[in-house]
């Protein structure tokens, strides 16, 4: 009876204390100083760390992670089913509160390696705020960028069903990633870039779950689904390793792959940049109120762009098994980070109507970052 109450007694200290430590992190977390500091000390000096022990793996350890989790739910499901059925009231006490000492763990490691970093400052990538007064100069802008897309799908290849192939391997993405992030030479980032590894033995799982890609601080790594779609690849690539480079928004790291692909000199990258934000431009175009404009930019894409746009959204239409299942669960967990849902993956849209006309009343993330390579980049 000693021996009991002495270990469950020790066990309950060990689990107050873990969840205290978890608490004490969210609430540090609150303010952007501490959290920009521990950014740049603790968790830069555990990524370096991780991608030591990790980075030359091949294999991800985030999904034996994942199958590690899988069998200490069944192993402590069975055990505490033993104990139960035997009417064992201090067995399964004892099961539950070590089940709640492995999950606030968890919890407590992944606050410490990656939850910290929410609330820092805003990410530096250089951006093109100033408004613009000339609003047809929106169309000349778009018109380039969509020209630039349009002449890249002409010389890219695609599958009978109009969908894009891959220019490159995998690893030969790596390499390629790893020389445009030398782009980022502030100290904003950690300086290594972690190389991506693909997500075997989950792949499909993800696929339902419209899961592109995950990043996983503990280990540092940056994790892509490999059945994703090639116009999708790069862009997310660049997401994932800029999570490891200390970019935890999702919106932030959006904005690093954008500005990652839509800078780069490699076709490739840039049509992938466009994929996932060229939609961003119309609604600058519709701030010319011409309406001849905007329609003339919404039909303005060669029929390699559209065919290639018209094989995604069939591909994800035929796997979305579990994808508003996915989209509940992160969107709860970003809104515990503090993010703002899985709204935060979306550009930050801020073009306002009045009498009939529309009207910027500031940039997107996206808009911004476009305007800066024209103007600034390309000294348009």
């Amino acid at each position: 009876m000693r021996q009991y109450k002495k270990h469950f007694y020790t066990a309950l200290i060990t689990f107050v204390s873990i969840v205290t430590t978890l608490g004490l992190l969210f609430l540090l977390r609150l303010s952007p100083d501490i959290s920009e500091g521990w950014s740049r000390s603790i968790s830069r000096f555990e990524q370096l760390v991780a991608s030591y022990l990790f980075g030359w793996l091949p294999f991800s350890m985030f999904e034996l992670f994942i199958w590690g989790i899988i069998i200490y739910i069944l192993i402590w499901l069975a055990m505490l089913i033993r104990h139960l059925v035997r009417f064992n009231t201090k067995g399964s006490s004892k099961y539950w509160l070590n089940f709640g000492i492995v999950i606030s763990l968890i919890f407590t490691v992944y606050m410490g390696t990656a939850g910290m970093e929410y609330n820092r400052y805003p990410v530096d990538i250089p951006l093109h705020t100033e408004l613009i007064n000339d609003t047809s100069e929106y169309k000349t802008i778009a018109s380039y960028f969509q020209d630039d897309y349009n002449e890249i799908s002409n010389v890219l290849s695609y599958n009978e069903d109009g969908s894009l192939i891959k220019t490159y391997t995998h690893n030969e993405m790596n390499q390629i990633m790893h020389e445009e992030f030398k782009k980022l030479d502030s100290d904003y980032y950690t300086q290594e870039t972690a190389k991506a590894k693909q997500m075997y033995m989950w792949g499909w799982l993800y696929r339902e779950l419209h899961i592109t890609g995950i990043a996983f601080a503990p280990t540092g790594e940056a994790n892509i689904n490999p059945l994703i779609t090639a116009g999708e690849y790069p862009f997310t690539m660049a997401h994932e390793i800029a999570h490891t480079k200390g970019i935890i928004r999702e919106e932030d790291a959006n904005l690093v792959a954008a500005y990652i692909c839509l800078t780069s000199s490699d076709p490739y990258l840039r049509y992938s940049g466009y994929v996932w934000t060229i939609s961003s431009l119309s609604y600058l175009v519709k701030c010319t109120n011409n309406p001849e404009d905007y329609k003339a930019f919404q039909t303005g894409f060669s029929e390699n762009c559209v065919k290639d746009s018209q094989a995604r959204y069939q591909y994800w239409t035929n796997h979305d098994m579990l994808s508003k299942f996915s989209n509940w669960l992160n969107d709860i967990y970003l809104k515990i980070q503090g993010n703002g849902g899985t709204s935060s993956y979306d550009d930050n849209i801020d073009v306002g109507q009045e009498d009939g006309v529309y009207k910027v009343n500031s940039y997107s993330r996206y808009q911004a970052l476009y305007l800066w390579i024209y103007y600034d980049l390309l000294g348009k």
